[in-house]
């Protein structure tokens, strides 16, 4: 008869143990949600027509960064600056309760702006920002100490 794993005892999921910096100064209020995305498949397999087949990576690093933040938060002040302006900027997700986690683009600009919307309650706003090198690493929770 196999033995069990011993179990583990993972620090809880709390979305505020997430970071988004933007720019390395701001750190993002009102956060809903944040993913972050490589625009093309890492590795694909190329075939011919007699059933040959090799792998092929992909050296595209592009990617996009999405995020939504409560339509009242400064940060919509922040990014709205950021897509007058035209120009590049940085985005950083971090996560201290997953200590692997590392999501960044040095080269980030806005894909496309929220939606502006008024009505009887606050809504929430996504804002979708293309990166031209992301690096994406995801990261398992940590481990509580004993």
């Amino acid at each position: 008869m196999a033995k069990y794993k011993t179990r583990r005892n993972y620090v809880d999921h709390d979305f505020n143990s997430t970071t988004l910096t933007i720019n390395g100064e701001h750190k993002a209020e009102g956060l809903e949600m944040i993913e972050v995305e490589r625009t093309e498949d890492e590795t694909v397999v190329v075939e011919s027509g007699d059933g040959m087949a090799m792998f092929s990576n992909s050296a595209s690093r592009s990617g996009t960064i999405k995020f939504q933040v409560l339509d009242a938060s400064a940060t919509n002040d922040v990014m709205w600056d950021l897509h007058k302006a035209g120009t590049s900027f940085k985005l950083s997700v971090l996560d201290v309760a997953a200590p692997n986690l590392d999501c960044k683009g040095a080269q980030c600009r806005v894909q496309k702006r929220p939606i502006v919307k008024r009505s009887k309650e606050v809504d929430v706003v996504e804002w979708v920002c293309i990166v031209a090198y992301l690096d994406a690493v995801g990261g398992s929770y940590t481990l509580v100490t004993p």
